[in-house]
């Protein structure tokens, strides 16, 4: 400093260096804490293989589960590349009599990324199959009606192609339904009661389809914020019941709704977890409440979340919430702290209810 003639430097003279000068400090400083509290968002992945919450390929930031195809295509990036370089060398520098120029362009790779979307089947071509089977069967059947006395009544009584028309479609996928008009059928010409609100009822609240009810603009940006905000929106309910139970469905691998969830999940919905409550929401939250396993994890993080004391505290005295979720169950009092509800020990003995 005494060389460059630098020791006698102040803020205010021309001789201090910028980065020196207090503001750029400062600045530099709140640069490095953005950069921490965004890498607290995203999950650790140098913990041990013991402690890691995924088992598969997993995005830093974004924390979206990558495929088979995309997780084959990734960690043999190098090798693939290896490997191109390779025959480069051999089929344009090494061999004498090599049909390729230096200079010719390479064939692109096309390997799957985190970014490739998957691109819609078309079952055209399944349906075309389909109903030809049908013609010939329907053809076969004429001709042996002609010199057999059959009675085409009870032929046609019965499908002709390979799959119920009940239950499936010509391209062979299952018959789709919506469930919304069901209920009209349900409750036409029944008296409505009228709703009843005591001071010592209990409301029973669907865990999702409160969550679905919700516009997507109203969805908070962090998934910390948006289990705070939820628990506030469940605690509203406590002017008028004493105990309001959050009740939340499981989603097993081996059901009929599920094979409809795959099917959502090859048009573009994608496994995505959560590693902090830091994390950012999906701006697509319609596609990623269509993966059973996205909402059996929201879910399971709500229930972790709603039992922090300080949103306990937040509950008016005396009142009860209660919450489940996947094979869990938690009685939280507003008087104590959490109390654990045995339902688990109860599900394993194949016990016919809870204990709360």
């Amino acid at each position: 400093m005494e060389h460059c003639g630098l020791d006698g430097a102040t803020e205010d003279g021309d001789t201090l260096h910028k980065e020196k000068q207090a503001g750029r400090m400062t600045r530099d400083e709140n640069d490095v804490l953005k950069i921490i509290d965004t890498l607290y968002k995203f999950f650790n992945p140098f913990l041990p293989a013991s402690k890691q919450p995924y088992s598969r390929l997993t995005h830093l930031s974004s924390a979206i589960e990558a495929s088979a195809e995309t997780a084959s295509d990734l960690l043999q990036a190098e090798d693939h590349g290896r490997t191109r370089f390779q025959e480069f060398i051999r089929d344009r520098l090494t061999t004498s009599d090599s049909t390729k120029a230096f200079h010719d362009p390479l064939k692109k790779l096309n390997l799957s990324t985190f970014s490739v979307k998957k691109s819609k089947k078309s079952a055209t071509s399944h349906s075309t199959e389909i109903l030809r089977s049908d013609r010939a069967t329907f053809s076969r059947i004429a001709l042996i009606a002609q010199t057999r006395h059959m009675d085409m009544r009870e032929v046609f009584s019965y499908p002709l192609g390979p799959v119920p028309w009940a239950l499936a479609t010509p391209s062979g996928t299952l018959v789709k339904t919506s469930k919304s008009s069901l209920l009209p059928l349900l409750t036409d010409g029944m008296p409505q009661p009228a709703a009843v609100g005591t001071s010592s009822g209990a409301l029973m609240l669907d865990g999702m389809a409160m969550l679905r009810a919700r516009k997507l603009s109203d969805i908070p940006a962090t998934f910390g914020e948006f289990a705070e905000s939820t628990f506030t929106q469940m605690c509203k309910h406590f002017a008028t019941y004493s105990r309001v139970d959050f009740i939340a469905d499981t989603y097993r691998d081996v059901s009929i709704k599920n094979l409809e969830r795959t099917a959502r999940s090859a048009q573009g919905a994608l496994r995505q977890h959560i590693s902090s409550p830091q994390q950012r929401t999906p701006h697509q939250f319609s596609k990623y409440l269509a993966v059973g396993a996205n909402k059996e994890e929201l879910l399971n993080f709500f229930f972790t979340q709603w039992q922090r004391p300080d949103l306990v505290r937040r509950l008016p005295p005396g009142e009860i919430l209660v919450i489940t979720a996947s094979r869990s169950c938690a009685m939280i009092p507003s008087h104590s702290s959490t109390t654990e509800c045995k339902w688990c020990n109860a599900f394993s003995r194949h016990e016919n209810r809870c204990p709360v």
